[in-house]
């Protein structure tokens, strides 16, 4: 079983259980008939805290989470998932509270207003404060690092949820075993919160580099970095997250890009697509410049040490993993399979390279692949040169509807999905 069911698994089976010991407890402590507007309210609020708390753990680019989740691309898919079902539950949690009030002809003011108990302002604020950045950040399309300043405020509506646990007299507080549960899933998002403020960059390796050259071939940059103390420890197909630190045209969030290569001096080389604004904004970094490399992510290097084939499929910038990845399969004695897709040759990267790796090694097949002569790269077309699709790992690094699409079509023609590697950069 692949490592990304087993980590869909963990999580489908603490929210079932989640479930089940929110219904003993209501079996233990009611005594008749439960309203069932408060059941449900009881129960989405439950559940919700239990996965809203899950999804920051998700989200924290821990080790454990990246090899859990089979990398980050998935945990951060697996993480918007879960944490817009666990708001969608908070939610409804005050919604029927207040439909409860009205039926019964109470006042609804408690659950508008942080004018009440301290234990029901804590929760109001929670939500409010919820609501309010999930609109900001989902719904309104904000420039890259305003969206991730923002985003780094959810985890104080997790602390304000948090407090409502602790200071509300509920069924979460008259069940020992549901109190314990629910208030161990909402520290644990506390705690992964704090980690990614404080920690993250610490214990996930942080290196400090000068940038020593730059050049660029078409809409790719190509920067060259050289270590001013310890250099990085990486393998091939990882990426890094990079940070400008000493340029005032250039935003000081972190973006990840693939480590192309290493010199023996411990200089590294990144190749950086211009597709948006900040890679855009790159052409005014400067020899000189100071960059903080936070990393190495990725798993492509623990993909290829198998004994299946390995079958490269990459698309414009998504060659950038597979220049190491590709000569380590060979290495290993795989037999290798590389097609490159680009629309015209202006956009050709290690071309030069992946040929003259190709004539030195009759286990590789390079193809490079002219979708504006060609059209559009399939897997048909592919088995025609791999022949036999099974016992083979594919690995896509491209544009996502590229990558979707022939994943898609893998799927379609029998190949599993634990047989299917993509590398997905879209961690928003």
């Amino acid at each position: 079983m692949g490592t990304k069911h087993l980590g869909d698994r963990l999580i489908i089976l603490i929210a079932l259980l989640t479930v089940l010991i929110f219904l003993g407890a209501k079996q233990d402590i009611s005594h008749g008939p439960t309203n069932p507007l408060l059941f449900f309210s009881q129960l989405f609020a439950v559940l919700g805290a239990v996965l809203f708390s899950l999804s920051f753990v998700i989200s924290s680019r821990a080790r454990f989470i990246e090899r859990l989740l089979d990398g980050l691309s998935d945990a951060y898919k697996t993480h918007h998932f879960i944490g817009a079902l666990g708001f969608t539950l908070l939610i409804n949690h005050p919604v029927l509270l207040i439909l409860k009030a009205f039926f019964n002809e109470s006042s609804t003011k408690l659950y508008f207003l942080p004018v009440g108990p301290v234990s029901y302002s804590y929760g109001i604020i929670a939500l409010y404060s919820l609501i309010a950045l999930i609109v900001v950040t989902l719904f309104i399309n904000l420039p890259y690092n305003t969206w991730k300043f923002t985003h780094t405020f959810m985890g104080l509506s997790l602390i304000f949820a948090l407090a409502h646990v602790f200071n509300i007299q509920s069924d979460v507080s008259r069940n020992l075993a549901l109190e314990i549960w629910v208030k161990a899933f909402l520290l644990l998002g506390c705690l992964a919160y704090l980690y990614k403020i404080l920690l993250y960059r610490k214990l996930s390796g942080s290196y400090l580099y000068k940038l020593v050259g730059l050049d660029t071939t078409g809409k790719v940059l190509n920067l060259f970095a050289f270590p001013k103390g310890k250099p990085i420890t990486f393998s091939a197909g990882q990426y890094a997250f990079i940070r400008v630190l000493d340029n005032k045209g250039i935003s000081r969030e972190e973006h990840p890009f693939s480590i192309v290569e290493q010199m023996t001096d411990g200089k590294v080389t990144f190749s950086i697509k211009k597709s948006g604004d900040y890679t855009n904004r790159l052409d005014d970094l400067k020899v000189g410049n100071s960059l903080q490399i936070i990393g190495p992510f990725g798993l492509i290097h623990k993909k290829i040490n198998t004994k299946q084939d390995c079958v490269f499929i990459a698309g414009g910038i998504g060659i950038t993993p597979f220049v190491g990845a590709v000569k380590v399969a060979l290495d290993l004695g795989r037999k290798a399979y590389l097609f490159y897709s680009i629309r015209e040759q202006s956009e050709n990267l290690y071309d030069d390279r992946f040929r003259d790796l190709s004539g030195k090694s009759d286990k590789l097949h390079y193809e490079l692949w002219m979708s504006n002569v060609q059209g559009r790269l399939s897997i048909s077309s592919i088995q025609d040169k791999v022949g036999a699709l099974d016992n083979k790992l594919f690995l896509i690094c491209g544009p996502k509807a590229m990558m979707y699409d022939l994943s898609k079509q893998l799927k379609e023609k029998g190949v599993k999905s634990e047989n299917i590697y993509m590398e997905d950069f879209a961690l928003r």
